[in-house]
């Protein structure tokens, strides 16, 4: 079953829409350049899914993988893709997008990253949010922000030398 939606023109003017609606190019441009910046392979199957409108059983079978690797990595996608456009749809809807790791979407998350790398398990968190804070300049806080990070690091970092 394909993905794709054709809606009649008397439909959609039943909802106050008109088939004269101008083409959002921002929201194209950006969405585009987000896609772009995935991995090769995420953003292989997020076009066959929701641009190609295959579904996961196809493109299971067209890539060779299991179902539930496609399933994780659509989400895996969806959850990059949201951190990409974030300040996009907060700039342009006046929306916050909820869900975000804001160490993910930080101009500084390498110099983050390469700090809680770094961390012993037995160091306080006040020292690492200090060690921060020295390194960019901006505290981090709660320490449960960076704690939740460094799990998501470790795990991406676990499930990429799995797939290698």
């Amino acid at each position: 079953m394909k993905r794709l939606i054709f809606l009649e023109h008397q439909f959609l003017q039943s909802f106050g829409a008109t088939a004269k609606q101008k083409t959002d190019f921002e929201l194209i441009e950006n969405v585009n350049k987000a896609i772009k910046k995935l991995d090769p392979e995420l953003e292989n199957i997020i076009r066959m899914r929701f641009f190609q409108g295959l579904s996961i059983s196809d493109i299971s079978k067209t890539l060779n993988l299991n179902e539930n690797e496609i399933v994780k990595l659509i989400y895996e996608g969806k959850r990059q893709l949201k951190m990409m456009l974030a300040d996009f749809v907060k700039e342009r809807w006046n929306i916050e997008p909820t869900g975000i790791c804001r160490v993910c979407v930080h101009p500084e998350q390498e110099k983050i990253n390469n700090i809680l790398s770094k961390r012993k398990s037995k160091t306080s968190w006040a020292v690492t949010i200090r060690q921060i804070e020295n390194a960019i300049g901006e505290k981090i806080t709660p320490p449960q922000i960076l704690k939740a990070h460094l799990n998501h690091i470790k795990k991406a970092d676990t499930e990429r030398r799995y797939y290698e």
